[in-house]
């Protein structure tokens, strides 16, 4: 299970504070030494078992019906570029 909105949140923060209002074509996040979802950061100020079940029916709506199911707000603006790039195999037309 990804915690989707949890690394959302964290790179969007991290955007915000070193972004200049410059034009920006591209930024990459990389994850890596993963832990499974039995394990996890506690917390004093969140349901984190509301926020799994959200996080897990999302993960499961996308395997399902696509990359596309669910998507943020942003992503259907004319700046998102979600819905085309699910069209491409690894950001390229084939």
């Amino acid at each position: 299970m990804t915690k989707t909105n949890h690394v959302y949140e964290a790179v969007l923060t991290l955007f915000q504070k070193h972004w200049d209002g410059s034009s920006v074509r591209k930024v990459a996040v990389t994850l890596s030494s993963l832990i499974s979802g039995e394990q996890y950061q506690l917390t004093l100020f969140e349901d984190r078992g509301k926020l799994s079940a959200i996080e897990e029916v999302t993960d499961l709506i996308r395997d399902r019906f696509g990359d596309t199911a669910i998507m943020r707000g942003a992503s259907i603006t004319t700046a998102g570029q979600k819905q085309r790039r699910s069209k491409m195999i690894g950001g390229h037309w084939a």
